[in-house]
């Protein structure tokens, strides 16, 4: 029995070898998985500032992983084109303000209209729990929401001043005053935040010099984050008109109401008060909006807040000269 046993076992291996030819090895392994790439985009970017990021983070994907991505600056600029958003009207919307920032991950097959609509998505599912009941109160629609929490990502420094920089959008639109954020010059322009505005472009005529237009710009100037938008759905319940940087370039000081040459009680305690107040420059060095001028002169250097103004020279106390160029984003709103 056991002869018979390994004759059958003979046979069937030399069945299985094919009369002695070799059969090639099979084996199962696990498919290759793809480098995972990740693309931050912080709040306040636009949607250019995006686009570079993405391209940026490709190019280290190519020098330093040897790995092609789909992904690029056009290709992200031709994916995020003006569509319809669901809640925001029949029309087609540019897409700034609505690519939510956060972060993202992708491989080499991700493409770009990938990337956009999951930023889509993260809007949509962030957008869906704000309150818009005391804005829709307002007669303000969810895209003026929407372009007040622009304004409210690139001004705000300090997250506890959110709600604060939204009621004095809310109060100035509600007073019809222009609200001379410099921040949407620079974006209708296209200048940096480390270039001083010039009074040609204070001046200018684009549609989102909210220093001589009224009412808010034509689109979102950034992308916001949840915080800023849930401020400008909900902004503080205060008076303030006006607002300007305090020294140390995070927090701001707030008012109601602009403050004249002899009237500096409610910022005593600031050093920018505290060596006294007169009289503002002229019109024409003040330009009305809320950007202070340029401290370039050697020997004196003037802050505004709200109408007070103080010498920083001792050697010095007439009135300053008029400047042509200006201080960047964050300086006193300036009443019309």
């Amino acid at each position: 029995m056991g002869r018979l046993l390994a004759a059958i076992a003979v046979a069937v291996l030399v069945a299985g070898c094919g009369g002695g030819g070799k059969q090639p090895a099979t084996t199962t392994t696990a498919p290759r998985q793809l480098h995972q790439f990740r693309v931050v985009f912080p709040e306040g970017f636009t949607r250019e500032q995006m686009a570079a990021r993405v391209q940026a983070v490709a190019g280290i994907a190519h020098h330093e992983r040897h790995v092609l991505p789909k992904i690029s600056a056009k290709t992200y600029l031709a994916a995020s084109a003006p569509r319809r958003i669901p809640g925001f009207g029949p029309k087609k919307l540019p897409l700034e303000g609505f690519l939510f920032p956060s972060t993202y991950f992708f491989d080499r097959k991700t493409t770009s209209a990938a990337l956009v609509r999951e930023q889509l998505a993260a809007f949509v599912s962030n957008w869906g729990n704000v309150d818009l009941a005391y804005a829709k109160s307002k007669n303000l629609t969810p895209y003026d929401v929407l372009k007040i929490a622009s304004m409210v990502e690139r001004e705000a420094v300090a997250p506890s001043e959110r709600k604060l920089i939204a009621a004095v959008i809310y109060n100035r639109l509600h007073a019809h005053m222009p609200l001379g954020i410099d921040a949407t010059i620079r974006y209708g322009l296209h200048v940096p935040g480390t270039k001083s505005l010039l009074q040609s472009e204070l001046d200018s005529n684009n549609p989102y010099n909210t220093r001589k237009f009224l009412g808010l710009p034509p689109t979102p100037i950034a992308n916001p984050g949840l915080a800023s938008i849930e401020a400008a759905a909900n902004p503080a319940h205060v008076d303030y008109l006006y607002f300007v940087r305090k020294p140390d370039h995070l927090h701001h000081y707030f008012t109601s109401r602009l403050l004249g040459s002899s009237r500096c009680s409610a910022t005593r305690s600031s050093t920018r008060c505290r060596r006294g107040c007169r009289t503002p420059p002229s019109p024409r060095a003040v330009s009305t909006g809320r950007t202070s001028p340029s401290t370039s002169h050697p020997r004196i250097s003037e802050t505004r807040f709200a109408g007070c103004w103080r010498s920083a020279s001792r050697a010095r106390t007439s009135r300053p000269p008029t400047r042509r160029r200006w201080r960047s984003s964050s300086a006193p709103i300036c009443p019309p």
